[in-house]
């Protein structure tokens, strides 16, 4: 079954609009917990994370009210939990991307889609991971560093499989000149703020491709599967 909360489409000629996946999964009352965390990522892609608080995902989950306390101490603990349900996912989602293209070029790309399809499904998720400070003061040994220092191995990983490069310098230069540009161009595609960039009406997609080809040329060409 496709992951209800992280439906990765590859960045690819041809995509179509930005389409958020649909929250119609069921809530498993043998794991509340993770009926919780369900709940929460319905109440985040509604209304934001400013608004979530453990009262109301009690009453959506159809527990009392002191019941989610057992899982998450406190709402920060609650949304921590969801930044790393999210990391997780885009872990998986630059693994599959990176298994899916032999090619090393075509793999960077394809994880950098999933980065891009991230903010344009789950914006709101988005938003709690990478633009909030909910998580910033989180201890290296916590499971939101380790979640992102797996995510992050793997995107760098690709970067240095398309630069066939070992060197770590050079390596850990275009990681962070590549992500600074993905993050960048997934701020503008969440906002809606692309289109005023589309040359005489293109769609959307065709833009995003051709910004992505700027970005990746220091990489060179995907060579085309024999």
């Amino acid at each position: 079954m496709p992951d209800p909360y992280v439906s990765v489409a590859y960045i690819a000629p041809g995509l179509g609009a930005c389409q958020i996946p649909s929250m119609t999964e069921p809530y498993h009352h043998g794991d509340l917990r993770r009926a919780l965390l369900e709940a929460a990522h319905r109440a985040l892609d509604a209304s934001g994370y400013e608004s979530l608080s453990l009262r109301s995902l009690a009453n959506e989950a159809n527990v009392s009210t002191g019941a989610p306390y057992r899982h998450f101490p406190s709402r920060d603990a609650l949304l921590i939990a969801l930044s790393v349900d999210g990391m997780l996912r885009l872990e998986q989602a630059y693994r599959r991307a990176i298994e899916d293209h032999r090619e090393p070029v075509g793999g960077l790309r394809a994880v950098c889609g999933a980065y891009l399809n991230l903010a344009c499904q789950r914006p709101q998720l988005f938003r709690l991971m990478f633009a909030s400070e909910v998580n910033v003061h989180e201890a290296p040994q916590s499971d939101w560093a380790r979640a992102v220092q797996k995510a992050y191995d793997l995107y760098e990983r690709a970067v240095a499989a398309a630069m066939r490069s070992g060197d770590p310098l050079e390596v850990r230069t275009m990681a962070a000149y590549c992500w600074s540009a993905i993050h960048g161009l997934a701020l503008l595609r969440m906002h809606g703020r692309l289109q005023r960039f589309a040359h005489r009406g293109e769609e959307e997609a065709a833009l995003i491709e051709r910004v992505l080809d700027r970005i990746l040329a220091p990489f060179g060409k995907a060579v085309p599967p024999a």
